[in-house]
């Protein structure tokens, strides 16, 4: 075997050759953990649907830097998502309401003022999601009215009241007809359904499953017969997994209501200890494997997504912000839990969310307070370092560029967390093979030599079959462009059918492409 050696910021290669059969990769009935193949026995998902951001209507755009428009949309171009969710508030637009005073809401009337700026920049994110093919998870936070007031009296039927229903239609009836907007593809049937709290400081205090349900029907019903059949319900968008579990069994297990949604979609705010120690895609499978026995079309017709992603460990309740976000180390562990839910079989992942400055907390004296989740920051109030670009948008975008709409996931046995906790990987094949790459990550304390290799037939029709982009993301390594992106860290002449053994870094995530990301 002919010894090559190249030094790789701080991965090294150690050998590389192009082999027949890749050795004895995995034994019958041993696998084994360092020399690991991907091929076509290990496809868990043959049509992802790509990676995205959180990407709402800015609550109050008067509070955007000067400029922060124009960055935002370079921010995004880069990102290159190939899905989003948009929420609004049905109450930024309805106007002149009347419910002559009598208990019947079927005889209440409303009209809408859709000139504003709330709507405007509603319009400008949607537009640009057409024209970059993002495909739209578009919905409304909760039922109109402010707490205290109820003033369209929709606390105590919440969703399921058919006003509800109707604004919808009308709203998107609106965008689709009249704006001509095509990119939306789901509606959210409000935000976390589960998720009650107390009355008084929650809409939610009075929704159960079953309004939320009767909730779906009509919306259902109220969208199919606008024509807009295509638009698909998320199934859930709920939040935890004991929650989540109990819509998903209420769907699974009612034909009307399985046929009303379009997917199993729900939020996932993981504690850190899921993710590093491989739990997290044990309890994803945990879940659908649920559902999969009450509905045999999961996968085919109705998809499994995750609308939220974020890392519970550093969240404020107060502010609902994240006291981490500009760590490394939540790029990292965001890059692990997107790795973990797509070996999991979850077909595309939202994270939440892109920039400080589209959510606020309303504050009982009248101030509002930016969500810090985000990517970076675009309030002119913040300080130039919240407005950088943090590291983990850096490790998002590696993602996003690599795991493209239609490409292939595949995992391999390794990656069961009782043979080895610390490390996974997975690859990823481009639609009809035209790019391959690998994704590993060392949650480990020290460095860990392994060997990669993609069977031939990926890269069948692979552009540059003999080149690997290389990328590292940790603290030390993670390199950037002068245009302030992410780039290589090396380009080597090299194919990802061969073998190649390399040393990743601890705490680290390393990205062989055999296309530049």
């Amino acid at each position: 075997m002919k010894q090559r050696t190249k030094k790789i910021v701080s991965l090294l290669l150690l050998s590389s050759s192009i082999i027949a059969m890749a050795g004895c990769n995995q034994s019958k009935g041993k696998v084994n953990k360092d020399n690991l193949v991907f091929d076509k026995e290990h496809i868990v998902l043959d049509n992802f649907e790509g990676l995205g951001v959180e990407w709402g209507t800015y609550e109050d755009p008067d509070k955007l830097s000067s400029g922060s428009w124009e960055r935002s949309l370079k921010i995004m171009d880069r990102l290159n998502p190939q899905v989003t969710r948009c929420m609004l508030n049905y109450d930024w637009f309805i106007t002149n309401f009347d419910d002559k005073y009598d208990s019947d809401t079927s005889n209440d009337t409303w009209e809408y003022n859709f000139s504003n700026k709330l709507m405007n920049n509603t319009i400008d994110v949607l537009r640009y999601c057409d024209d970059h093919d993002i495909d739209v998870a578009f919905g409304c936070w909760n039922v109109p009215g402010s707490l205290g007031k109820d003033e369209y009296n929709m606390f105590t039927k919440v969703t399921s009241d058919p006003r509800w229903a109707t604004m919808t239609a009308d709203i998107l009836e609106y965008l689709i007809k009249f704006q001509g907007i095509k990119c939306i593809k789901y509606f959210v049937n409000s935000n976390e359904p589960n998720y009650s709290g107390v009355e008084g400081k929650s809409k939610n205090y009075n929704n159960t499953f079953d309004i939320w349900a009767q909730g779906v029907k009509n919306v259902r019903k109220a969208l199919d017969d606008r024509g807009f059949n295509n638009i698909k319900i998320i199934g859930g968008d709920t939040t935890g997994f004991e929650g989540t579990t109990e819509y998903f069994n209420g769907i699974s297990t009612n034909d009307e209501l399985k046929e009303a949604v379009g997917d199993y979609g729900f939020h996932v705010y993981c504690p850190n200890m899921i993710i590093d120690t491989g739990d997290l895609a044990v309890r994803i499978r945990d879940i659908y494997d649920k559902v999969k026995k009450n509905d045999k079309e999961l996968g085919v017709k109705r998809i499994p997504h995750i609308w939220e992603a974020g890392l519970y460990d550093g969240k404020n309740a107060e502010t609902d912000s994240n006291a981490y976000i500009a760590n490394y180390s939540y790029g990292l562990r965001m890059a692990d839990y997107t790795l973990q839910c797509a070996i999991a079989g979850v077909n595309s992942i939202v994270y939440w969310d892109f920039d400080d400055g589209m959510h606020f907390m309303y504050n009982a004296d009248g101030t509002m307070t930016s969500k810090g989740w985000g990517m970076f920051s675009s309030l002119s109030t913040d300080s130039a370092m919240k407005q950088r670009l943090r590291p983990w948008y850096h490790s998002s975008v590696l993602l996003t560029n690599l795991m493209r709409k239609g490409s292939k996931i595949i995992d391999n046995p390794a990656n069961d967390p009782e043979i080895d906790n610390t490390f996974r990987s997975m690859a990823v094949v481009g639609e009809d093979n035209t790019y391959a790459g690998v994704v590993a990550i060392n949650r480990g304390i020290l460095p860990v030599t392994k060997t990669f290799r993609v069977a031939e037939e990926f890269l069948s029709n692979a552009t540059t079959p003999n080149k690997i982009y290389v990328y590292i993301y940790n603290e030390s390594d993670l390199k950037i462009g002068e245009d302030g992106f992410v780039k290589e860290n090396q380009v080597l002449d090299l194919s990802l059918k061969d073998e190649i053994e390399i040393s990743v870094p601890q705490n680290s995530m390393v990205i062989l492409s055999s296309k530049e990301l």
